[in-house]
């Protein structure tokens, strides 16, 4: 068939897309993290192997994927976990856009993952959207580690993937080592790895006991001087003493807009009968004291 114009062929209204054919791809954490958008178009994907770990956000209807052998049906509006390894295809996934990320190698857990495709609900991942906003934004190279390393914790926790060599054990003093070195180079914070190295540990297990010591991931982590000064501040301003107490005593305000949307900021009105209290003299001057 040819147009007024003579030979030129008329192509069909829609036309399958291949792979990642127009889509937006970014790189970040020296190339070794890959997010891809993509907007809604019938796509199909001849047989790859997944060299990384692929975590897909995909908005659209269910379609088949083969996968290691079998066929598998991908839920709509729903998240597909891919281990290293794994070699898939789709011949067509209808009107479907999608939100991933693929992590090398060298971020994974020590020994790597093994498990085989699997599909959750999106509320079962919600840890993937935000890492994905964080690694768009202009947060630290700490905070950006931490988000990924959470997310394929949160795949671990799940028992989305397996980590068969990732040791649990860790000295108790790890964490208190790691916040130390952290409150010593506030203005030039270490890397996620560079923690783990100096105690002797790894980055996910180390993460995991610093949460559980000391409350708050490490990019919250600020100097003692830095609570005593909003506290000497509210004073100055003669709000109320549990006013004061909170902002001394509170976690540190988190610095990154992806940890505010975790809402490790803790502060929280107290009831009415807490402000009848008269704190002592004691805890006055223990608020107000300088920092040493």
């Amino acid at each position: 068939m040819s147009d007024a114009r003579g030979d030129t062929a008329i192509l069909p209204d829609v036309v399958q897309a291949i792979a990642l054919d127009g889509c937006h791809i970014k790189r970040y954490l020296d190339n070794a993290v890959e997010v891809v958008h993509a907007t809604p178009a019938d796509r199909s994907f001849p047989d790859r192997v997944n060299e990384s770990l692929g975590v897909c956000l995909k908005t659209g209807p269910a379609h088949d994927v083969r996968a290691d052998g079998r066929t598998l049906r991908y839920p709509e509006d729903a998240i597909c976990v891919r281990t290293p390894g794994t070699v898939w295809s789709t011949r067509a996934t209808g009107q479907a856009g999608f939100l991933s990320i693929d992590i090398e190698p060298t971020l994974l857990p020590p020994g790597g993952l093994i498990g085989a495709m699997r599909f959750v609900e999106r509320p079962a991942l919600r840890g993937l959207s935000r890492c994905i906003r964080v690694l768009r934004s202009d947060a630290s190279t700490l905070n950006k580690q931490v988000v990924v390393t959470e997310l394929i914790d949160a795949l671990l926790g799940a028992g989305l993937v397996t980590a068969p060599f990732l040791d649990a054990g860790l000295d108790a003093r790890a964490a208190d080592r790691a916040r130390e070195l952290l409150t010593s180079r506030i203005a030039d914070p270490p890397t996620l790895q560079e923690l783990a190295d100096a105690v002797g540990s790894n980055r996910f297990v180390l993460l995991r006991e610093f949460r559980r010591r000391v409350g708050v991931p490490p990019p919250c982590v600020r100097p003692p001087a830095a609570r005593r000064t909003r506290a000497g501040v509210a004073l100055a301003r003669r709000r109320h003493l549990m006013d004061v107490a909170r902002a001394r005593l509170r976690r540190p305000e988190p610095p990154e807009p992806c940890l505010q949307a975790r809402g490790w900021s803790v502060a929280r009105r107290l009831p009415a009968g807490h402000a009848r209290l008269r704190p002592s003299v004691n805890l006055v001057q223990d608020l107000t004291r300088p920092a040493a």
